[in-house]
């Protein structure tokens, strides 16, 4: 259907940087942040493709489920793709969740970055971008090693096969416990980020 090449992660990432220099120009004195958008294009459901024409079908029930047409929404109904559950079973479950979205909205809100876009998303990876902190490695709380909580081993679970990638369970590992502290935390001390 579509004869574009798919991007990979490092065209992505490049582009949310350069949409990120673009928010930070809007973001100076005389200039409107609120004239960009970075709302994502719906994507349907069932075929996973994007809704460029015409009106996205919206889920009733949930209020989450978006599809492209009435075909797909049948062929979802009852069996999703790929042997996953169809969207009958996980309707409800989807509407709990969107009914902490204005929640989640108000939350973000409060934070200077929280930046909620016309179509009611967070681009998290726009933000972080503005903050030159997008990317998978060398900083940021996202570097950190995590696994499973070493409290939680138990002799008899099975060891790993060798040469088998792995997460060192214990070795770094933040169990959140700064948050418990009475100070406030900082950019470097929450986030992991270098001091600038």
């Amino acid at each position: 259907m579509f004869n574009m090449p798919m991007p990979t992660a490092a065209d992505i990432t490049r582009k949310t940087y350069k949409d990120a220099e673009k928010l930070r120009r809007e973001q100076r004195p005389g200039g409107d942040p609120s004239k960009v958008d970075y709302s994502i294009f719906p994507t349907c459901y069932n075929c996973d493709l994007p809704i460029i024409s015409g009106k996205p079908l919206i889920c009733s029930g949930c209020k989450a489920a978006v599809f492209c047409s009435m075909n797909c929404h049948k062929a979802n109904w009852k069996a999703g793709r790929y042997g996953t559950p169809g969207h009958k079973l996980l309707c409800a479950k989807n509407k709990v969740h969107m009914e902490k979205v204005p929640q989640v909205q108000a939350l973000l809100k409060q934070f200077p970055w929280g930046r909620i876009e016309k179509d009611g998303t967070f681009a998290e990876p726009l933000v972080r971008a503005l903050h030159n902190v997008l990317g998978p490695e060398g900083f940021g709380y996202w570097s950190i090693p995590g696994g499973s909580n070493p409290h939680l081993k138990h002799a008899s679970d099975p060891p790993r096969p060798a040469g088998a990638p792995c997460i060192d369970d214990t070795k770094g590992f933040e169990h959140g416990y700064m948050l418990l502290s009475d100070k406030l935390l900082t950019d470097e001390t929450g986030w992991k980020l270098e001091k600038r």
